[in-house]
């Protein structure tokens, strides 16, 4: 048999070949452990306790011993230092929205004992670090990918003949699969695959795409821009189209004369495993130990046992959501990891951004980790990563893959767009056909009409995005620093309560939560002492802050900007000569006090430490707007005006009878145990308010316990 066609075999059915994808690579979820999609299929009434995920060890040492081949370790060459590591038992069975439950967070997949630690430099040491904690001790998963069966339907070769007579008759012997699955310097005529013959067009330009980022191909774009051209197409086509695409990758590094190039075409491939995985259909691990074998190249060898590692990883954690970025791909090609940059609130003096270096696989939670080290927290379950931009900010699902919440912001790709409304146009055609030849009754067809404006809505309102421009590291579970629910964790840990500082600074200037206006100056006064330190009548003269005023006030208190300028000019100045007369009275106070006292006054707010979320309700009160916002706070729940932050129902934690959500809706029944109300919002982030809602009332509980 050629060498080629060992690319190929089959199973029984379609339905076991899915159920194999489903298994490959991934560890054995115990039994009696429960599904994270049963969590969250739960009722409402169901009280959504807490889920305790089981984990299991996976031991790095024999992982890697398993590595070896006849080439030598497999085992990355980089500087990369790992114990025995806890690893979620499936990849679903990471729990979405973080952390459940304040004294027992779930173990990260990086997570050491004090006394280890890793060094991850490059992508080879990331790759190699994830491979040993993935692999179990017996590789069976994989055991049986050499075995000769039969190709599935529609992963049968095309014929394809030489000479343009020969094509046009059929006539004349097809090419075998050895020459067919080699590498060939013009362009393919049609799919190499039967079950993309109706994509001919399609693949002709995979093709097109394909050489031209291993530069066999003179084009004008730049390379990343074919490699974005050639993830967007796969991402949205079947298994087929994504495995034709690997294995006209595996054509043309096959014999290709150039390394150079060779190289490259091993860079797209490290680049589509981190992207999408391929199916059981074709055999790509069969075709790496063929390649390892026959290369003589340092540079391709080095790819060929890191693609290796990447193909079963690939497998585990699954497709990815968003096309990557310029930077990503170059890093990636580049066989490195990628710098993120993540802003935390403050001064860039007394807090810097933090810089990470991430892969493609890595999550929110993995993220965080890595932040709270750097940051060296002591109580780091209580931060969380953001997407934010000037004006607003969103907390992020601890399992998105982190770069694929950055690659989100990009704009789509004007081919994008066209796809899309075309998409839109079909289906509003589709409904007005539908709606045209109904025989219903002049009623039914206004209030199907109705339906349909609101089902519109809905989605338009689930799909709606702010424009977000980086990630920000904050407090996600706001404790007190002050009154008798005061967190040691918090007020013992200086960089902790800095954070909290600087993001009470950012909410209250940027009018995020509603403020109570008698404490605006004295929170202003504080924050001038953190910044300049005791009143010096030399330097705090009357008239210093009117310029810099923005930096003191909230914007909502600031001057309209319609006011006369005397009015104006006036309005600032009164509040100068009132901040500086209270700036007087704090000499002695030290940074920390002064951050304290600042922190004691806003903590008595109703919406300090709010996380808010727009939602859409569900009619439910009908004398209210449709978008809404819901904070939930320290305190409870709030329901507030989009418009302007009022606070229109407020619902203590006491009052809360039970909470859930699904996928689009989040569920609350208020009031008490004789007499409830159901209160349904549809929202996609609904299970993130859940568990906050979950850890505040848990945190409650613990402090009235202990006390």
């Amino acid at each position: 048999m050629d060498p080629p066609s060992s690319l190929f075999h089959d199973y029984e059915s379609q339905a076991s070949r899915q159920t194999h994808e489903n298994h490959r690579g991934s560890l054995e979820v115990p039994s009696g452990a429960i599904s994270h999609a049963e969590y969250r299929r739960g009722s409402v009434e169901s009280q959504f306790s807490d889920m305790s995920l089981e984990y299991k060890y996976v031991d790095s040492k024999q992982s890697l011993e398993a590595m070896q081949d006849r080439r030598g370790s497999a085992a990355p060459s980089e500087e990369v230092f790992f114990t025995n590591k806890l690893l979620p038992s499936s990849p679903t069975g990471r729990t979405r929205g973080g952390w459940q439950g304040v004294s027992q967070p779930p173990p990260n997949p990086f997570a050491m004992s004090e006394n280890s630690a890793f060094k991850m430099t490059t992508l080879g040491g990331m790759i190699g670090l994830r491979s040993s904690m993935l692999l179990r001790r017996d590789n069976d998963a994989f055991a049986d990918s050499s075995s000769d069966d039969e190709a599935p339907f529609g992963y049968e070769l095309t014929k394809h003949r030489h000479k343009f007579w020969n094509r046009v008759f059929r006539i004349g012997d097809p090419h075998g699969a050895d020459k067919l699955m080699s590498f060939k310097k013009s362009l393919i005529r049609k799919s190499l695959l039967k079950g993309n013959r109706k994509n001919d067009k399609m693949m002709i330009q995979m093709h097109k795409n394909i050489m031209s980022f291993m530069r066999d191909r003179d084009s004008s774009k730049p390379p990343w821009k074919h490699a974005q051209k050639i993830i967007r197409h796969a991402l949205r086509s079947p298994n087929v189209f994504r495995d034709e695409v690997y294995l006209l990758i595996c054509k043309q590094t096959r014999g290709h004369p150039r390394i150079e190039n060779a190289v490259t075409g091993w860079n797209l491939m490290i680049l589509l495993l981190f992207c999408f995985p391929p199916s059981s259909a074709i055999k790509l691990d069969a075709y790496l130990m063929r390649s390892l074998v026959s290369t003589d190249s340092e540079e391709v060898l080095k790819r060929i046992k890191m693609t290796q590692k990447l193909l079963q990883l690939s497998i585990h954690y699954g497709e990815r959501q968003e096309v990557p970025t310029e930077e990503e791909i170059l890093s990636t090609c580049n066989l490195d990891l990628v710098d993120l940059i993540i802003q935390v609130p403050g001064h860039k003096k007394d807090l810097p951004p933090v810089v990470i270096r991430v892969d493609a696989f890595t999550t929110v939670a993995e993220a965080e980790y890595m932040i709270s080290k750097k940051l060296q927290l002591g109580f780091p379950e209580a931060f969380g990563l953001f997407e934010a931009n000037d004006h607003e900010e969103s907390l992020l699902f601890s399992d998105l893959r982190v770069l694929d919440v950055v690659a989100s912001w990009e704009k789509k790709p004007e081919e994008e767009e066209k796809i899309q409304k075309i998409t839109s146009r079909r289906s509003s055609s589709a409904s007005r056909r539908s709606s045209t030849s109904s025989q219903s009754s002049q009623w039914s067809r206004s209030s199907d009409k109705r339906k349909q404006q609101t089902k519109s809505r809905r989605e338009s309102f689930l799909s709606m995005r702010p424009e977000y421009k980086f990630l920000l590291y904050q407090a996600k579970f706001v404790l007190p620093t002050s009154g008798p629910l005061r967190d040691i964790r918090i007020t013992s840990d200086p960089r902790a309560v800095d954070i909290l500082y600087n993001q009470a600074v950012r909410n209250v200037l940027g009018s995020r939560i509603a403020v109570v206006e008698k404490h605006v100056v004295k929170l202003a006064a504080l924050k001038l002492q953190v910044d300049d330190g005791d009143f010096d009548p030399k330097t705090h003269k009357l008239g210093r802050l009117v310029d810099k005023m923005d930096q003191y006030i909230p914007r909502d208190l600031l001057p309209s900007v319609n006011l006369k300028k005397k009015d104006k000019e006036a309005r600032l100045r009164m509040f100068d000569q009132r901040i500086l007369h209270k700036h007087n009275k704090l000499r002695g106070f030290d940074k920390e006090t002064a951050k304290r006292n600042y922190l004691s006054y806003v903590e008595r707010w109703e919406s300090y430490g709010s996380q808010t979320f727009p939602v859409m309700q569900n009619r439910q009160f009908r004398h209210l707007p449709e978008y809404l916002l819901i904070s939930v706070t320290p305190n409870g729940v709030l329901i507030q005006s989009m418009i302007d932050k009022e606070v229109l129902y407020a619902y203590e934690y006491k009052e809360l009878v039970t909470w859930g959500s699904s996928e689009t809706k989040l569920i609350l029944v208020v009031g008490s145990v004789m007499q409830q109300r159901r209160l349904i919002f549809h929202t996609t982030k609904g299970e993130l308010i859940k568990d906050l809602i979950h850890n505040y009332i848990q945190y409650t509980i613990q402090v009235a316990i202990s006390s």
